[in-house]
């Protein structure tokens, strides 16, 4: 999928500069992005068993139940 942004000259200017050899303004932009993205490698580290069961018994612990019921 492409996805098509309007940027003025002033960061037009700035990402030219970040520029490495062969690379477009949008290659640029997606090493940026990876680079700077808080999420990167969550869902590897959250598909490790260990994991994976640690986040659903503190998930399951937090949900509030009516009494007798149990989260599903």
């Amino acid at each position: 999928m492409q996805t098509t942004i309007r940027i003025d000259s002033t960061v037009r200017d700035r990402l030219e500069t970040l520029k490495q050899d062969g690379e477009s303004l949008g290659d640029v932009v997606e090493r940026l992005t990876a680079a700077y993205n808080p999420f990167a490698g969550l869902g590897d580290v959250l598909a490790h068993p260990d994991v994976d069961a640690a986040v659903n018994a503190d998930y399951r612990a937090s949900v509030q139940t009516i009494p007798g019921e149990t989260p599903r």
